[in-house]
C-alpha cells in the first residue's frame, strides 16, 4: 500500500472537538489526500469515566457511517479511539473494539503527570492482553516522565502541528535525544482541524520504523505522519 498512514485523527462529525459537521470532515479528508495519506484512523476521544462504552461506540459508528455515505475519496478510514487512561483499563470488557480497526493498536491519552505505579501497571496490563499501546501526543508531557515509559518499551506519537510550535518543538527535541535508548516515536496529523502542518518534510526528518506486534497492521510503511 502506497502513501502515509495517519494513526491519530479527529475527523468524525459531531463526536468530539475535531469536526462540527460532515462538510468539515470531508474537507479534512480531502486535505489529507493532498498530503499523501492513504489510511487514516478515526480516533475520537473516549473517556471511560464519563461515557458508557455502548453510547460511545454507537455515536462513533454512526458518525463513520455518516461520513462514508458522503466521502468518495481514496482514503481508507479505520475506526478507533483515543482512550483516556483510567486505572484498571486493562479489564475493560470491550478493549478490542477500542483498538484501531484491523490492528491490535490502542491509542492512549495519559492523564497529567506524575503517574503512579498503578497507571504504569494499567499500561502493562493492556499489553499483557496482547494489545499494543500507542501513547498520544507525547510532546505535551515532560520529557523526563515520558522517557520513563519509553524505557519500559512503550511507543509514542506526536502531532505534526507541534513541529511549528516553539515550545512543543523543544519538547520533541528532548525526546529525540533519547531515541537511541528508547522506543520509536511516530508522527501523526492529530487532526483537530484541516491539516496544515508540513507533513511530508516532517516525515522525511523522522524516518522511524514503528514495529507493531500485530501482523494485521498495514505492512508497507516505515513512518507515519
Amino acid at each position: 500500500m502506497n502513501g502515509y498512514i495517519d494513526m491519530h485523527a479527529h475527523i468524525l462529525p459531531g463526536v468530539d472537538h475535531g469536526s462540527d459537521s460532515v462538510e468539515t470532515s470531508l474537507e479534512q479528508l480531502y486535505s489529507a489526500e493532498k498530503a499523501g495519506v492513504s489510511v487514516i484512523a478515526a480516533t475520537p476521544h473516549y473517556y471511560p469515566d464519563r461515557i458508557g462504552a455502548h453510547s460511545f461506540f454507537e455515536r462513533r459508528d454512526a458518525a463513520v457511517y455518516e461520513i462514508m455515505e458522503e466521502y468518495s475519496g481514496c482514503i481508507e478510514i479505520l475506526p478507533g479511539a483515543e482512550v483516556y487512561l483510567c486505572e484498571g483499563m486493562q479489564n475493560h470488557p470491550r478493549l478490542n473494539e477500542l483498538c484501531i480497526k484491523g490492528t491490535s493498536v490502542i491509542l492512549i491519552e495519559m492523564p497529567s503527570p506524575p503517574w503512579s505505579q498503578r497507571y504504569v501497571q494499567t499500561l502493562e496490563g493492556i499489553e499483557d492482553r496482547g494489545y499494543r499501546v500507542l501513547l498520544a501526543h507525547v510532546e505535551r508531557y515532560p520529557a523526563k516522565n515520558m522517557n520513563k515509559l519509553f524505557e519500559l518499551g512503550f511507543v509514542g506519537q506526536f502531532n505534526a502541528e507541534s513541529l511549528r510550535n516553539p515550545f512543543l518543538g523543544r519538547q520533541i527535541n528532548k525526546l529525540i535525544d533519547n531515541w537511541s535508548t528508547a522506543s520509536p516515536i511516530s508522527l501523526e496529523s492529530g487532526a483537530d482541524q484541516i491539516i496544515t502542518a508540513p507533513l511530508q518534510p516532517s516525515a522525511t526528518i523522522l524516518q522511524m520504523i514503528f514495529q507493531f506486534r500485530s501482523t494485521t497492521v498495514v505492512p508497507n510503511w516505515s513512518y507515519c505522519i
